[in-house]
């Protein structure tokens, strides 16, 4: 093998390792302001950023759906108190194994110009051989509301880019909420407002 090449494909290999290195703290760097601390957030195949994120004095929660240069989709447009109520989470647990069946669905809901927003942060103890790990999925349903019950489209996220979680927001017993009460929960999360 001749030098030159040795050397290329030495700086090649640096230079990726570096930009793996980096991938862990891209969300914060994409679609978060200063004044906001990532909640919740994933890549998707395309590259495009989806974070949730929380205002550090816990006046508002927002949703972004896009790149550093282009963010394709603010929800909601005024970031205020009511940006709360605005937003539904609902999880769900079924313990006992694989042989139950056992899954913990999280899900962070918003509705959007007619169409509902389902961001979801899920475990199955039934593989989904979609993603790297097949019990754990990220990603996004998108459904016309009110007609259609059905995801019109879904975005996979990549769940080795996941960072923060929405699984932190349960509280007992199984349930939907939103308002005041999921702001509650929210805020119980130190990691969340520092």
């Amino acid at each position: 093998m001749n030098k030159t090449f040795a050397w290329s494909s030495l700086f090649v290999l640096i230079l990726l390792c570096s930009a793996f290195a980096r991938a862990g703290g891209f969300l914060d760097d994409n679609l978060r302001r200063e004044t906001e601390t990532l909640a919740f957030g994933f890549q998707t195949a395309e590259g495009k950023t989806v974070a949730v994120c929380v205002a550090k004095n816990g006046e508002y929660i927002v949703y972004r759906f896009g790149t550093k240069d282009n963010v394709e989709l603010q929800y909601p447009d005024v970031l205020d108190a009511s940006s709360w109520q605005k937003f539904t989470f609902r999880w769900y647990h079924r313990g006992l194994g694989p042989q139950n069946g056992a899954m913990d669905e999280n899900l962070l809901i918003f509705e959007n110009g007619g169409y509902e927003y389902t961001v979801y942060d899920n475990y199955y103890s039934l593989n989904d051989r979609r993603q790297p790990d097949p019990h754990k999925v990220v990603g996004i349903r998108i459904a016309h509301k009110p007609t259609d019950p059905f995801p019109m489209a879904e975005i996979a996220g990549g769940i080795a880019s996941r960072q923060g979680s929405l699984w932190a927001l349960r509280e007992r017993p199984s349930g939907s909420y939103s308002g005041e009460r999921l702001k509650r929960a929210w805020l119980q999360q130190p990691e969340i407002i520092e």
